[in-house]
C-alpha cells in the first residue's frame, strides 16, 4: 500500500494497492530446466484520482507486445483502453535453459534462457468499466541472460492483440524478471 499526500492534504491524497501472485512449476527433471510460471497482478487506487496519476498497460512490465505509450498516443485518445487507475493482468511464461547458469573463469555468473510468454489484462478509470472492456493480449518470445547483481537482462519481442487484430509488435528490454 502506497499513500501520497500533497502539501495541502485536503486538496490531494491518493492510496494505491498493488498485489501480485506468482506460481512456478518445473516441467522436466534434466539439467536444462523447463519451467512454467504463472502470475496475476491487481492494481487499485482510491482517493483523488486525477489524470496525472493514470497508469498504462503495454510495455515490459505489464502487457508485452505493445509499444510504450507516449503523450501523443494519450492525447489522441485512440487507445483509451490502455490508460486507467484500476488494472488487472496475468502472464504465463515457459522458460527453457538453453545454457544452464554457470560461473565463468572471472567468477561472473552467466547462461541463456529462452522464454515464450502470453499476457492478458485490462485497465480502466474504475472497476465497473473494466468489466465492459475487451482485454489486451500480448504474446511472444524472449531471452534472459543471468547477470550479477541485477538477476537477469531481459529482451522480449511480442505482438499485441485486441478485437481480432494483431499489431505490428514491439521489442521490450528489462532488468530482472517480469515476475
Amino acid at each position: 500500500l502506497r499513500k501520497a499526500i500533497g502539501i495541502a492534504p485536503e486538496n490531494f491524497w491518493l492510496n494505491q494497492w498493488n498485489q501480485s501472485y506468482s506460481f512456478f512449476y518445473r516441467i522436466n527433471t534434466i539439467d536444462k530446466k523447463l519451467v512454467m510460471g504463472l502470475n496475476t497482478s491487481l492494481n487499485s487506487k482510491w482517493g483523488k484520482k486525477e489524470e496525472l496519476w493514470l497508469n498504462y498497460l503495454g510495455g515490459t512490465s505489464t502487457i508485452r507486445g505493445w509499444e510504450l505509450p507516449d503523450s501523443s498516443l494519450f492525447y489522441s485518445q485512440s487507445q483509451n483502453f490502455r490508460f486507467g487507475h484500476q488494472s488487472i493482468y496475468a502472464s504465463m511464461e515457459v522458460r527453457y535453459e538453453i545454457i544452464p547458469k554457470y560461473a565463468t573463469s572471472l567468477g561472473i555468473e552467466t547462461g541463456l534462457i529462452l522464454v515464450f510468454f502470453n499476457d492478458i489484462g485490462a485497465t480502466a478509470v474504475n472497476w465497473t468499466n473494466i468489466q465492459e472492456l475487451e482485454p489486451m493480449h500480448g504474446t511472444g518470445i524472449g531471452i534472459r541472460v543471468p547477470f550479477p547483481i541485477i538477476n537477469v537482462l531481459r529482451l522480449d519481442y511480442g505482438w499485441g492483440y485486441r478485437y481480432g487484430e494483431w499489431n505490428s509488435g514491439a521489442f521490450h528490454f528489462g532488468i530482472g524478471q517480469k515476475f
